[in-house]
C-alpha cells in the first residue's frame, strides 16, 4: 500500500487517500499497540477528510472505537460512535450507509451486544444480498458470531464449512485469512462452551497458527473473557510463547476496557445515576426501605428519598411499576 498507493491517488485524484496509513492503524491495534494506532487514525482521518473519503474516515473511527474499548475510555468511545452515526446522516450514499452499518456492528459484536446490529446482518441471503461479493466471507462472519452470542452452536456448526472453505471458483484469487481465523475462534469458543476441550483446542491452535507470525492478537481478546484460560492452556504448545502471553495479556485488558464500557452505556440509556439505579434494582428485587438501606450501609430516610427521585425520572408511583420500565 505504502509502495503502491502514491500512484493510484494521481490517477484518481486522491480516491483513497489515507488508506495506507489506515489499515497501518488497524495492524497496530491488532497487535495491542494502541498508541500508536491512535496516532495513525488521527493522521488517516486528516488525509481521509482533506479528500472527502467517507470510507476511510469511517475505517478510523471503527479502530479508535475499538481502542476506546480495549482502554475503558467511555469518552472516546462515544465520541467514535458519534462520528460513525455522522457520516451515515451526512451521506446518501449506499456504500457509506451499509459501511456504517458494517462498523456499528463490529463495535456492538464485540461488546457482546446486537444494539447497533442492522436487520440485514441477521440473515446470510440478505448478507449476500447488501455486500459486494469479494466482502462476503466477512459479512458472514457478523452472521457467525451472533449464532455464537445466542448460543445456536449447531447452526453455527452447519454454516462453518461455507465459511472455512473460501477457496472455491468465486474466490480462488484472494485469500480470507482474518475470516478463516475468525470463524475457527467462534468454534473454538463454541466448543469450550459445551466442554469439548480438545476440539476447542485444536480450533485455536489452527487460528494460532495463522496469526502469531504476524502478531494478529486482538480477534482472540474480543471474545468477552471466554478464551482467556484456553489460551493459557496453550503456552507450551507453541514455540511463540510471547505471543501467546500477550493474547492472554490483551484478553484480560480487554474484557476489563469492555466491561466499563458496557456499564457507560448502560449508564448513557438510564435517567438514574449508577447509586439510583443500584436502589431501583433493589426495590425491583421486592426489597424494603429498610433492607436496602442495610445492603447499601445508608439510613432508611435516604432510601425513600431516592426512591421518590426514581419514581418521578421513571414516571411512576410504585415498586409494582417497576417491573414495567427499563432502566
Amino acid at each position: 500500500m505504502d509502495e503502491c498507493l502514491p500512484y493510484y491517488l494521481k490517477l484518481t485524484r486522491g480516491h483513497g487517500s489515507g488508506a495506507n496509513i489506515a489499515m497501518r492503524a488497524e495492524a497496530m491495534l491488532m497487535r495491542g499497540e494502541e498508541d500508536e494506532a491512535e496516532i495513525l487514525c488521527h493522521r488517516a482521518l486528516y488525509e481521509a477528510r482533506s479528500h472527502q473519503q467517507a470510507a476511510i474516515g469511517l475505517c478510523s473511527e471503527l479502530v479508535l472505537a475499538r481502542i476506546a474499548i480495549l482502554r475503558g475510555d467511555p469518552k472516546g468511545y462515544f465520541a467514535a460512535i458519534k462520528n460513525i452515526q455522522g457520516y451515515a446522516k451526512e451521506s446518501s450514499q449506499l456504500h457509506v450507509l451499509r459501511m456504517a452499518d458494517l462498523c456499528l456492528a463490529v463495535v456492538s459484536l464485540v461488546l457482546g451486544t446486537t444494539d447497533y446490529v442492522a436487520k440485514w446482518l441477521w440473515d446470510m441471503e440478505s448478507i449476500k444480498k447488501t455486500l459486494y461479493s469479494p466482502s462476503i466471507p466477512y459479512g458472514q462472519i457478523f452472521y457467525s458470531k451472533l449464532l455464537l452470542m445466542e448460543k445456536r452452536y449447531s447452526e453455527l456448526y452447519g454454516i462453518s464449512g461455507q465459511i472455512l472453505d473460501t477457496a472455491g471458483s468465486e474466490y480462488a484469487n484472494i485469500k480470507y485469512l482474518m475470516p478463516r481465523v475468525c470463524q475457527l475462534i467462534h468454534l473454538a469458543v463454541a466448543k469450550h462452551d459445551t466442554g469439548k476441550e480438545i476440539e476447542a483446542r485444536e480450533h485455536l491452535k489452527e487460528a494460532l497458527a495463522l496469526t502469531l507470525p504476524d502478531k494478529v492478537y486482538l480477534p482472540f481478546a474480543q471474545q468477552k473473557g471466554a478464551l482467556g484460560d484456553l489460551v493459557k492452556s496453550l503456552v507450551n504448545s507453541f514455540p511463540d510463547r510471547e505471543g501467546i502471553n500477550a493474547i492472554a495479556e490483551l484478553c484480560q485488558r480487554q474484557e476489563k476496557g469492555a466491561g466499563i464500557i458496557r456499564k457507560a452505556i448502560l449508564q448513557e440509556k438510564s435517567p438514574l445515576t449508577p447509586r439510583e439505579r443500584e436502589i431501583a434494582l433493589l426495590a425491583k428485587s421486592r426489597l424494603s426501605a429498610k433492607e436496602i438501606a442495610g445492603r447499601l450501609c445508608i439510613s432508611d430516610a435516604t432510601v425513600r428519598t431516592m426512591l421518590r427521585s426514581i419514581y418521578g425520572k421513571l414516571d411512576i408511583h410504585s415498586k409494582n411499576e417497576l417491573d414495567l420500565k427499563k432502566f
